[in-house]
């Protein structure tokens, strides 16, 4: 009997508002899928994991919302699903006006019977393919992540497992995604009322038990040349430290006196209304995150004195802009726009940067010039939290796509959550 090749039925609900077709239909052509391709025997965590892929962003969305914060297996998914959208579809998931005919895949289908290897006894199935594009001209696609999940593994030409791939732009721009940067024309220098006399705060000792960890912080700072010891100076304040829920510790720096003496930036920041406003047409999203942004500003000479601490192990002032100064928020939108003036289709808020246009050809060039900008002054982003690319990303509080802007699920809830008051006060 020859090999069996059926392409996944298109995603139900990828954006809001927009279902190809009636779920009952959807729900058939799934389990054909499911059938023709040999999984109906899997086990549910991978039905699960395949169903959560074909049904698109909103749709996963709309089955974390009916779940209610409890993970359910595929057999109760089905049903959450059934109930709330046969009842409701027409109502919350009326078509709009023009809306267009489902797309087909933008990539060639996987074919799941092509000369696997078969791992017996383990649930592990290896797929050698010459060509598995990972997304196609429209950002579809399957992440490594939900591949694995699947129970797939994707392996090299010697056989070794590949855990972790890289975008264009790190293998173009590696520098960029490493280590801390650190700004070459830029040092923040705040102004003091001189009326204010400086203060200096008395030692508050912490516990014993955390003296190791904060020393070893301590050290990480001095080693990455954030912070540098010294002897005395006119403003001194105290360590902050908290208790993670993972263990760690967290250190910052009590500069509430300095901030009263602060002569505050007005360099303003963008409204939500503002930065949404730039991606009307926009169909093509991708969104920087710096890794530690305030801390890639290095402090003037002059100013460093204000942002000494008292510790158990000394005394110590940052040589970089720290988290916590008045200043710092105003300083950091300043100097992004600076550095990135003169490039279209970019939205700054403090150091996220979105890049957006309506082309993918456009908005490929556009993140180029970017990341020459950010290169040239010695600027560095975190690859885990960057998007590139993508139809819709989360910014400043709101969902974007090309199509629709809706505040995030997580914000709404947080407002309806809020008690009602019980008292006058």
């Amino acid at each position: 009997m020859a090999d069996i090749i059926l392409p996944p039925p298109a995603p139900f609900l990828a954006l809001l508002g927009e279902p190809p077709i009636p779920w009952i239909h959807w729900l058939q052509s799934f389990e054909t899928f499911i059938l023709a391709v040999g999984l109906t025997d899997v086990c549910a965590a991978r039905k699960k994991a395949l169903l959560l892929h074909c049904l698109g962003a909103e749709g996963q969305r709309v089955l974390g919302t009916l779940e209610s914060g409890t993970t359910s297996n595929y057999d109760t998914a089905i049903e959450l699903l059934s109930a709330y959208l046969v009842a409701s579809q027409s109502a919350p998931f009326s078509v709009p006006p023009k809306t267009p005919a489902a797309r087909p895949l933008p990539y060639a289908p996987i074919d799941f019977t092509a000369q696997p290897e078969r791992h017996i006894g383990g649930s592990r199935l290896q797929l050698h393919l010459p060509c598995c594009p990972s997304r196609g001209p429209d950002g579809g696609g399957m992440g490594l992540d939900l591949f694995s999940a699947l129970g797939f593994s994707l392996v090299d030409m010697k056989g070794a497992a590949i855990l972790t791939v890289s975008t264009p732009w790190q293998q173009k721009w590696p520098s960029m995604f490493e280590g801390l940067g650190c700004l070459t024309a830029f040092a923040h220098q705040p102004l003091l009322d001189p009326v204010i006399k400086p203060v200096i705060q008395p030692l508050h000792r912490i516990p014993l038990a955390f003296c190791d960890g904060v020393s070893a912080e301590l050290k990480q700072l001095l080693d990455a040349g954030i912070i540098e010891p010294v002897d005395a100076s006119p403003w001194v304040s105290n360590l902050v430290v908290t208790q993670k829920k993972s263990g760690a510790l967290r250190v910052c720096v009590n500069l509430r006196a300095v901030n009263k003496a602060m002569i505050p930036d007005r360099f303003p920041l963008p409204t939500s209304e503002e930065l949404i406003a730039q991606f009307n047409g926009s169909t093509v999203f991708s969104k920087l995150d710096f890794r530690q942004g305030y801390l890639q500003v290095p402090l003037h000479p002059s100013s460093r004195n204000l942002t000494a601490f008292v510790t158990h192990a000394g005394v110590f002032c940052y040589m970089r802009m720290p988290f916590g100064l008045s200043s710092a928020p105003s300083c950091c939108q300043k100097i992004m726009v600076s550095v990135l003036a003169g490039i279209p289709g970019v939205a700054i808020y403090l150091d996220d940067v979105v890049i957006h246009w309506p082309t993918t050809e456009s908005h490929d060039e556009r993140v180029s010039r970017v990341f020459a900008a950010l290169a040239e002054h010695k600027l560095t982003i975190n690859a885990e939290n960057c998007v590139f690319s993508a139809p819709t990303i989360e910014y400043v509080g709101f969902r974007l796509s090309a199509d629709v802007v809706t505040p995030l699920q997580s914000n709404v809830d947080a407002i309806l959550a809020v008690p009602e008051p019980s008292s006058a006060a």
